[in-house]
C-alpha cells in the first residue's frame, strides 16, 4: 500500500499534488505554497486543476470593520463543512475521469485551516460514499486519511 508522503518534493510523471486552498486562491502558506512553487498551482485560482496540482479549497475569510474606523480586519475561516464534502466530491469525479494521473492528496486542510484529520477524512467518506461511480484507485492518500476511511468502509 502506497502513501502520501508527508513532504513532497517531486512527483512522478504521471502524480498530482493535490492540496487545500483558500476560497481566494492565494497560495501563500504550506502544501498550497509548495503547490505554487513546484507543481504549477496559480494564484487566483482556488480550486481544481492548475499544473501538476489540484486544489481543494478548505478555508476563506471573514472581513470586519474595526469599531469606529474604515479599517478592514480580516480574520480566516473553515469554509462549511457541506462545502468542503462538495469540493472533495467535485476532485473525487475528477480524478475518476482522469485513470492516467495519480493523484497524491496531501492532509488538506490540516495545517493552517485548522482542520482535524478525522473532521476532512470524514468529508471524504462522505463523498466517496454517495459516489456513484466505481470508487478510483488512482488515489494515494495520507496514512491518517486513509485509516479513517478504512473504518468508513469505503477503501479496502
Amino acid at each position: 500500500m502506497e502513501f502520501t508522503p508527508e513532504n513532497i518534493g517531486q512527483l512522478p510523471d504521471d502524480g498530482v499534488f493535490v492540496f487545500g486552498s483558500n476560497t481566494d486562491g492565494q497560495h501563500c502558506g504550506g502544501a498550497a505554497y509548495t503547490a505554487l512553487m513546484r507543481f504549477g498551482a496559480v494564484n487566483g485560482n482556488p480550486e481544481g486543476p492548475q499544473g501538476r496540482s489540484y486544489a481543494i479549497p478548505t478555508m476563506g475569510y471573514w472581513d470586519s470593520f474595526s469599531y469606529g474606523t474604515t479599517e478592514v480586519l480580516r480574520y480566516k475561516i473553515r469554509i462549511p463543512f457541506d462545502e468542503l464534502v462538495a469540493a472533495c466530491d467535485r476532485f473525487l469525479v475528477y480524478a475518476s475521469q482522469h485513470p492516467e494521473l495519480r493523484f497524491y492528496v496531501t492532509k488538506i486542510g490540516c495545517g493552517i485551516a485548522g482542520w482535524k484529520v478525522e473532521e476532512v477524512a470524514r468529508a471524504f467518506a462522505l463523498a466517496l460514499g454517495s459516489f456513484l461511480v466505481p470508487l478510483p484507485d488512482n488515489i494515494v492518500w495520507p496514512r491518517e486519511f486513509y485509516e479513517i476511511l478504512k473504518d468508513y468502509g469505503v477503501v479496502d
